[in-house]
């Protein structure tokens, strides 16, 4: 990790104040002085300003993104820039429930891996709730199909709650899900002869995206935590 994100997600500084840091000579790295756009391990022995500073690998961050369209949900950058590059962590962090680059809306950063298999595994039928502007017919009868379910390659997709939030066309769907497979939306409604123009997820679980701005973020608040871990039966 460049070293001056891993200052900046210990809280010491933001991004740009650490290469200041590091540019007057005041971070060290095992010793050594420390120079703009190297990298560090949570290994590494840094001092900042004569003081060590410490990495707590057992202490655990939860973020929320409004993830903007053009952005990946992965951990890697070989296929573009990823979700997160927005966060200012020295934790590695992971996607919680992923996103496709067409796509936009609330995601959860973490490094607390149990909560992570929790919240994706179909088994806590945690709701993921969806805005999704369609093209196409919307009938009774297609609607029926997205609630009851509609087969896809894994097998019939499980019930849903759909919800239309604007007749008129091109039509909005209020879209609720109890299970994650890749595209799952996109597949459903292209079966259905029915085109996606938009889609954002705005809600998982008791976590709502509320005001938080396209390509913003927030670290989530204890009680938030809480709740969340409650939905997925952690304590």
């Amino acid at each position: 990790m460049r070293i001056n994100k891993f200052i900046a997600g210990l809280g010491i500084s933001s991004r740009r104040a650490a290469d200041e840091l590091i540019a007057s000579g005041k971070v060290r790295v095992n010793g050594k002085t420390a120079v703009l756009g190297m990298d560090v391990e949570e290994s590494d022995r840094i001092e900042v300003g004569g003081k060590e500073i410490h990495h707590n690998k057992e202490e655990y961050e939860y973020w929320v993104v409004n993830k903007p369209i053009g952005l990946i949900s992965s951990t890697t950058q070989e296929q573009g820039v990823s979700v997160l590059s927005l966060v200012e962590s020295a934790k590695r962090l992971y996607p919680v429930g992923r996103l496709d680059k067409e796509s936009e809306g609330l995601m959860v950063l973490t490094n607390d891996g149990e909560l992570t298999y929790r919240m994706t595994h179909p088994r806590y039928k945690l709701e993921k709730v969806y805005e999704v502007t369609v093209a196409g017919t919307v009938n009774e009868e297609k609607l029926a199909s997205l609630r009851n379910g509609v087969k896809l390659e894994e097998g019939v997709t499980g019930k849903a709650e759909v919800v239309v939030i604007n007749s008129d066309y091109p039509v909005a769907l209020r879209i609720t899900l109890r299970q994650g497979w890749k595209r799952q939306i996109r597949r459903m409604a292209s079966l259905l002869h029915l085109s996606v123009r938009k889609l954002k997820r705005i809600q998982i679980g008791p976590i709502c995206l509320d005001k938080l701005g396209t390509g913003k973020t927030r670290r989530l608040g204890r009680t938030e935590v809480a709740l969340i871990k409650q939905a997925v039966g952690l304590t």
